[in-house]
C-alpha cells in the first residue's frame, strides 16, 4: 500500500510513521459515520414502534393489557440495543483490522514503531461514543412507552450518562487487548487478559476465605479493604520494578505482559477497597454528614468509570512502555 505515494511521501511514512497513519484514525472516523448512518433508521424504528403499539393500547386497552405492551417495548429496545452495540464492535475489529494490515507492519522489525495504548483508545472511544450515542437515542425514542405502566424511566440522566461512561470503559479495555495483539498475536493477547482474570479470580476466592476465618474481633471490611489495597498496588508496581531491571528473560516478559491487563483489574481492586473502606466509615458515623458522601452514594458508579478509565489508561501505558522497553533489550 506504502509504495503507491509519491517515493518522498512513501519514505516518510515509512520512517517516522506518524500516529493518525499508524492508528488508520481516518478508517476510524469512517466507521464511526457508517455507524451514524445506520442508527439513524435504527433510532426511527424504535419511535415508530412505540407510537404504533401506544396508539394500539389507547384504542384496544380491553384487548391489549398495558403490561404486555409494557414488556413488548422493553424487548425491541433490548434487541435495539444489542444490535447497535454489534455494529458498534464490528466497526472497531473492521477499523483493527486496517491497522494490522498497516504499512508499518511492512518495514523491518528494527524500524518498526507500534501505536501506544492511549493512541489506539482515542479512535476506539470515537466509535464507542458514536455507538453510544445511537443505543441513547433509543431510550430517548422510546421514553414514551414509560407511561404505559410504572417502572424506571429509560430517560433518566443518570442511566444515560452511565452509557457513555461504559462506552469510553469498554474502548479502554479494547485498546489494551488490541496493543498486545499488535505485539504478540491474538491467541498470547486472550491467552493474557483470561490469564489475568482467572488470578484476578483466585485471588478473590483466597482472600474471602481468609476473611471467614480471621478473628471475629477484626472488621472484615477493613481486612477486606486493605488486601484489595495491598493487592492492587502490587499489582501495578511490582512489574513496573521488574521491567526497570536491565537482565531480560522470557519469564520477565511474560510476568510483565500479563500484568498489563491485570492493571485494569487493580485500578478496579483499589476503588472497591477506597468504596468499602468509605461505606465502612459511614456506618460508624464518622463521615455521615460530609456532602461528598451523598453526592458518591448517588454518582457512585459514574465517578468510579471515570477514575477507572483515566487512572487504568495511564497504568496500562506506563507498564506497556517499560515492557516494550524490556523486550528489546538482550537476553
Amino acid at each position: 500500500m506504502i509504495q503507491r505515494f509519491h517515493r518522498p511521501v512513501a519514505t516518510y511514512l515509512s520512517t517516522n510513521h506518524p500516529v493518525l497513519w499508524v492508528v488508520r484514525f481516518d478508517v476510524a472516523i469512517l466507521m464511526a459515520v457508517a455507524v451514524a448512518l445506520v442508527g439513524i433508521p435504527i433510532v426511527w424504528t424504535a419511535a415508530a414502534t412505540t407510537d404504533f403499539l401506544l396508539q394500539m393500547a389507547e384504542e384496544g386497552r380491553d384487548r391489549v393489557p398495558p403490561d404486555r405492551v409494557k414488556r413488548i417495548l422493553d424487548n425491541i429496545q433490548i434487541s435495539l440495543q444489542l444490535l447497535t452495540a454489534g455494529l458498534g464492535a464490528a466497526a472497531a475489529l473492521l477499523w483493527f483490522g486496517a491497522v494490522y494490515r498497516s504499512a508499518y507492519k511492512a518495514v523491518a522489525p528494527a524500524m518498526r514503531i507500534y501505536p501506544r495504548i492511549i493512541d489506539l483508545f482515542v479512535p476506539l472511544a470515537v466509535v464507542a461514543l458514536v455507538a453510544a450515542t445511537t443505543v441513547v437515542a433509543i431510550d430517548l425514542a422510546m421514553a414514551r412507552g414509560d407511561g404505559v405502566n410504572s417502572g424506571e424511566s429509560k430517560s433518566d440522566p443518570k442511566w444515560l450518562l452511565f452509557k457513555f461512561l461504559f462506552a469510553i470503559e469498554t474502548a479502554a479495555i479494547l485498546a489494551v487487548i488490541f496493543a498486545l495483539i499488535l505485539r504478540w498475536s491474538v491467541a498470547a493477547s486472550l491467552a493474557l487478559t483470561v490469564g489475568a482474570v482467572i488470578i484476578a479470580g483466585a485471588a478473590l476466592w483466597i482472600a474471602a476465605i481468609t476473611v471467614d476465618y480471621l478473628p471475629t474481633s477484626l472488621a472484615d471490611e477493613a481486612v477486606a479493604a486493605a488486601a484489595l489495597a495491598f493487592g492492587g498496588l502490587a499489582c501495578l508496581f511490582v512489574p513496573l520494578w521488574i521491567a526497570r531491571s536491565r537482565r531480560n528473560s522470557r519469564a520477565r516478559r511474560v510476568f510483565v505482559a500479563l500484568s498489563i491487563p491485570k492493571a485494569v483489574l487493580a485500578v478496579a481492586a483499589l476503588e472497591i477497597s477506597f468504596l468499602i473502606e468509605v461505606d465502612h466509615l459511614a456506618r460508624q458515623g464518622y463521615i455521615q454528614g460530609l456532602q461528598a458522601y451523598a453526592i458518591s452514594r448517588e454518582y457512585g458508579p459514574h465517578i468510579s468509570l471515570i477514575l477507572h478509565s483515566v487512572v487504568a489508561l495511564l497504568f496500562t501505558q506506563w507498564i506497556y512502555v517499560r515492557w516494550a522497553r524490556l523486550c528489546l533489550r538482550p537476553e
